[in-house]
């Protein structure tokens, strides 16, 4: 009987506020990822991550991320104001990027983001948490049925 081994995807987490809390345990709690590294710029937040995940990297600043060998993508959690730095630079590593939230609020960086995927051949996803959220699908159709205002 052969058995195949399958090589788990190596992933770092920026930001461990409310969404990187539940972002971690779901990356931890899939068997086909390796939470490798959290990463925060907040000490309380990196206490917190040290106290749940003492089996990764818990790191500062994500330049210290680039000097690992081992990381295949990251998932990012922080404020949409720091997505394209962040993104873009993951991008222009070789690093597939799952972002929670948008990507931007200037379509320009998106754009700009998207183009950056394609050259460097990565992976590029948008979290849109609540899109297929029942309540948000219903809010939906009230709006567009034109019966309010």
């Amino acid at each position: 009987m052969t058995q195949i081994i399958k090589n788990k995807i190596k992933v770092a987490l920026i930001g461990f506020g409310y969404w990187g809390i539940n972002l971690a345990r779901v990356i931890k709690n899939n068997s086909d990822c390796e939470l490798v590294a959290i990463v925060d710029t907040d000490e309380t937040k990196r206490n917190k991550a040290k106290q749940h995940y003492n089996s990764c990297l818990i790191l500062k600043d994500i330049s210290e991320i680039f000097e690992l060998n081992n990381i295949s993508s990251v998932v990012i959690a922080t404020p949409v104001s720091q997505h394209f730095l962040i993104v873009s630079e993951c991008l222009k590593r070789n690093i597939h990027v799952l972002c929670e939230k948008v990507l931007s609020d200037k379509i320009e960086e998106i754009e700009e983001l998207i183009a950056l995927a394609e050259k460097h051949q990565v992976i590029l996803d948008v979290d849109y948490t609540f899109l297929e959220n029942s309540i948000v699908k219903e809010i939906k159709r009230i709006l567009d049925s034109k019966q309010l205002g």
